[in-house]
């Protein structure tokens, strides 16, 4: 992502839809990483 942005700038429509695609990704891991820690 990081590299996408230097090359097309934060606005660009990849490097946002690459953003979301990570917020999504890390949000689920969270959710599992707590759903373990309240079990």
């Amino acid at each position: 992502m990081y590299n996408k942005a230097a090359k097309f700038g934060f606005t660009n429509d990849h490097v946002v839809q690459c953003s979301q695609e990570l917020d999504t990704l890390l949000n689920e891991y969270q959710d599992m990483f707590l759903f373990h820690e309240v079990v």
